[in-house]
């Protein structure tokens, strides 16, 4: 939906439909093709839409639906590998971007399950999320991505000699405020991964020496949502344990049921009815004890 959107046309009839229809939306979230579940299928059901899309955003529109009918939902159809090809063409005759979901559509086909209606929400939610992570150049924190963008854009202005910017990055003014940072004073040689790893290594947090490069994904990234979400609370001392939950108060009892108080520390390492019998070494790494007593505890953390 967001690739075509932002191929359409804005000074034709389709946009302003969309504009006058989803009104109470920004009209910079429109241009970026935001938009949610229910809005996108109340615009399929929408002739009015339909009607107001030029030659080739109408083909565009047709085969996207024809898609989420066919083949994103219940149904698969036999010539669904078509199908999904006609999408395509008509995208690059609309001249949308080829995106990373677009490219799976591409080159990715059988990634699919056969009955994507089946997959539960949080399984779609996780493939989302997986995009998501696999989109961002960088797993960094936002700041030491905006220093490592703000480098590589000094190096492009730099390499175009011709650009007139340049005269202001030779002899830059004076910076007025001790607070700001513009450009012309940030590093042009910046090794994201490398400042990642010495902040990391700086930062004072529960089982930090788990993680040894924090530029690399953890152990356990694929499991299912459920034992992924137990695992880092367990790996960051957080969890729905009684002493949070009454620290927070959710809970009126702090005591767990052996009679002491149930942190998660008590819950790994001290409770006579469920510890664990490796270490949380083993937890972070995933090894199949691990996993096993993770999948058979008792309360959910």
């Amino acid at each position: 939906m967001k690739n075509f959107v932002k191929a359409m046309d804005r000074n034709a009839s389709g946009f302003a439909y969309l504009k006058q229809k989803f009104s109470s939306i920004s009209e910079a979230k429109i241009e970026e093709g935001i938009f949610v579940g229910p809005q996108i299928r109340e615009l399929q059901q929408d002739g009015n839409f339909q009607n107001s899309l030029n030659e080739v955003e109408a083909a565009a529109w047709n085969s996207f639906r024809k898609v989420c009918k066919i083949f994103l939902g219940s149904v698969k159809v036999e010539n669904y590998r078509d199908i999904v090809n006609d999408l395509l063409l008509s995208y690059k005759a609309l001249g949308c971007n080829m995106s990373l979901k677009i490219h799976f559509l591409h080159s990715h086909l059988d990634f699919f399950p056969d009955n994507l209606g089946a997959v539960r929400d949080e399984h779609g939610e996780r493939f989302h999320q997986d995009i998501s992570s696999m989109e961002k150049r960088y797993q960094a924190p936002p700041d030491l991505r905006r220093k490592k963008s703000t480098s590589n854009l000094l190096s492009k202005i730099k390499a175009n000699t011709k650009l007139p910017i340049n005269t202001v990055l030779e002899i830059p003014p004076p910076t007025r405020l001790i607070s700001r940072n513009p450009a012309w004073v940030a590093d042009e040689n910046v090794d994201l991964k490398e400042e990642w790893r010495n902040r990391w290594s700086n930062l004072a947090i529960a089982n930090k020496d788990l993680v040894e490069d924090p530029n690399t994904k953890p152990p356990g990234y694929n499991l299912p949502r459920r034992t992924w979400s137990t695992l880092n609370r367990i790996r960051t001392s957080t969890g729905r344990c009684n002493y949070l939950l009454n620290k927070w108060n959710m809970s009126p009892d702090q005591n767990c049921d052996c009679g002491q108080i149930q942190t998660m520390h008590h819950i790994l390492r001290d409770c006579p009815r469920r510890f664990f019998q490796g270490t949380l070494g083993d937890i972070h790494r995933c090894t199949e004890e691990a996993l096993e007593w993770i999948r058979h505890l008792d309360i959910p953390l």
